[in-house]
């Protein structure tokens, strides 16, 4: 029970470092002509053999396909300052949240091993 909980929140935190990264990758290109921002979204691991979802997993894409290299030179960023920096700060809080789980399943384990031992 503790092992897929601390399993869960090992592949949410990794699944939510994407979403930063993404956001950090928007950011950095937010002055860049025709810039398409990437897009994190999160989805649910595939089911184990004992019926158990294996985790999240982040699934990226681009939120709008890429002009033709003539039309985007002239177009801005399409990338939007307040949604990515309102996604750095939800995957921030996600990440803590899931760090939190490991930190608890970590005592308990403890607590567990100090009574048996």
């Amino acid at each position: 029970m503790l092992t897929s909980a601390i399993n869960s929140s090992l592949s949410a935190m990794h699944a939510f470092s994407t979403g930063v990264h993404g956001s950090a990758y928007n950011l950095a290109n937010l002055n860049t002509a025709g810039f398409n921002p990437v897009s994190v979204h999160y989805s649910s691991g595939p089911r184990s053999s004992h019926g158990l979802e294996t985790g999240v997993r982040p699934v990226v894409s681009r939120t709008v396909p890429p002009m033709a290299e003539t039309t985007r030179v002239f177009q801005p960023s399409r990338t939007d300052l307040a949604r990515e920096m309102v996604n750095l700060a939800v995957n921030q809080n996600a990440f803590d949240a899931n760090a939190q789980v490991i930190r608890a399943s970590d005592e308990l384990l403890g607590g567990l091993v100090d009574v048996f031992v």
